[in-house]
């Protein structure tokens, strides 16, 4: 299918296509009462990348998630 675009609240998701090389196209408030915003992400293969995810199948690498100065 190669989703080109994808909209989620799930952080967690979202982090995990910005690593895997998406871009955040932008943030939206979805439920400003509940604090709750909605993440755009653009990017090839999104769909494989979601199956990946939900599957249990997902990893990243520790390195995705350190500070380098």
């Amino acid at each position: 299918m190669n989703i080109k675009h994808y909209e989620t609240t799930d952080i967690f998701i979202g982090a995990f296509f910005l690593c895997k090389g998406g871009d955040l196209c932008g943030i939206r408030i979805k439920d400003s009462a509940r604090g709750i915003a909605a993440f755009e992400i653009a990017g090839d293969n999104l769909d494989l990348l979601d199956m990946e995810y939900r599957s249990g199948r997902a990893l990243l690498l520790r390195l995705y998630f350190c500070f380098i100065p």
